[in-house]
């Protein structure tokens, strides 16, 4: 084992220290050390950074502990909700303060909402989280009762969790549009209006730019027949006109890829990829970013919507900041069939967007590419960048609908 630190440490410490998560836990695999001892909490660490949430209560559930729960107590909610480790911090959460007291309770809420509730009770800081939760734990009637209290006159964020009481009033479109326009953003519609706001049921429409740098929007498509369509479309809508979308259909075997082909003859934009086999959504990414163009470059889920301002917002700070390394915009996930928002951080309903990521295209040569793992590589590459160049501009605007 001393043997193994010492030729590992100061690999592990390099990849460790470039944002290289997936790379130092493969290192940690290879060498087969980590299972126990020092390296232990790092290795769940870099499994925390990954949100192998699954890995990590596994891990918990036949090692034990490792340090403090709280921090890989989103995987023990998630996976192991019956864990001993959880009750104390259930218990505990009252005399918690400041930001360990945020932590704890956005952690336990998914699983335990009554519980984390009724241990916020007279948190004005987290009053709106505590109303979410309550209507989450199947309290509704209490949770309007507080808001409504709470605020006559809801803004920003509260709009969704107003509409999600039902308390907003009028239509979806019209208490929707209003939360966007608090953000600068123009309004949307239903396309059938005797169904719900989703993600395949929006449109919208803003003023068009031309000029500006080609931005390549890469998709990566699985069996998405079903969603591909308006994905796409959304793109090709953007306010930005000059992009170009590629889609690369990871050996779909429902059609996707015959609509693919569609879409490249309605509107020249569109240049679609094939693959013979299942390589996984970044093996799938890396494909595109090497055929890629454009000066900047993002990406779009094929079950998501882009609203028209994305790209535009995005882009802007870019150009305007040379040294600017990339920027992540927010999105709101919203329920296929109910319409209702849904976050897994309970509230708020806007939050990080991993894939939404914007970067420009250079930067490859220094950071390098997509790992080619199955979940979370978008977070692990927009760590690296972060780490060599320092700046990523978060803009915490909801440009991205996400189906739920």
């Amino acid at each position: 084992a001393g043997l193994a630190l010492a030729l590992i440490g100061l690999p592990l410490a390099w990849r460790w220290w470039r944002g290289r998560n997936a790379q130092a836990l493969a290192l940690l695999e290879n060498w087969r050390v980590g299972r126990r001892g020092p390296l232990r909490r790092l290795r769940l660490a870099l499994m925390h950074r990954l949100e192998m949430f699954g890995e990590i209560a596994e891990d918990i559930r036949t090692h034990g502990p490792a340090g403090s729960p709280r921090h890989y107590l989103r995987a023990l909610t998630y996976y192991a909700p019956d864990s001993p480790l959880i009750a104390p911090c259930l218990q505990g959460l009252p005399a918690l303060q400041g930001e360990a007291r945020n932590e704890v309770a956005r952690a336990l809420a998914p699983r335990f909402p009554l519980q984390v509730a009724a241990a916020l009770q007279g948190d004005a800081e987290l009053a709106m989280f505590r109303i979410a939760a309550l209507e989450l734990g199947g309290e509704p009637e209490r949770a309007r009762n507080e808001f409504r209290a709470l605020r006559p006159e809801p803004a920003r964020e509260e709009i969704l969790l107003a509409a999600n009481l039902g308390i907003a009033q009028g239509e979806p479109e019209h208490w929707f549009t209003r939360y966007l326009a608090s953000h600068g953003l123009s309004p949307v519609w239903r396309v059938d209006r005797t169904q719900p706001l989703t993600a395949a049921n929006v449109r919208g429409e803003a003023p068009a730019s031309e000029g500006g740098p080609l931005v390549t929007v890469i998709m990566n498509a699985y069996n998405a027949a079903d969603t591909f369509r308006y994905a796409a479309l959304s793109i090709l809508a953007q306010t930005h006109r000059a992009l170009e979308l590629i889609v690369v259909d990871d050996a779909s075997t429902d059609g996707t890829a015959a609509l693919a082909e569609q879409l490249a003859r309605e509107d020249a934009r569109v240049r679609p990829l094939r693959l013979p086999r299942n390589v996984g959504a970044y093996g799938a990414r890396n494909l595109g970013l090497m055929q890629a163009r454009g000066a900047f470059v993002t990406t779009q889920d094929a079950d998501d919507w882009a609203h028209p301002q994305r790209l535009e917002r995005q882009l802007a700070p870019l150009l305007k900041e040379p040294h600017l390394a990339a920027t992540m915009c927010g999105w709101v996930r919203v329920d296929d069939r109910s319409g209702r928002f849904y976050s897994r951080r309970i509230y708020p309903f806007c939050y990080q967007c991993s894939p939404s990521l914007m970067f420009r295209r250079e930067a490859v040569a220094q950071v390098g590419w997509f790992d080619s793992i199955r979940i979370a590589a978008d977070a692990e590459f927009a760590a690296r960048l972060r780490v060599h160049f320092r700046r990523i501009r978060r803009i915490n605007v909801p440009l991205v609908i996400g189906a739920y």
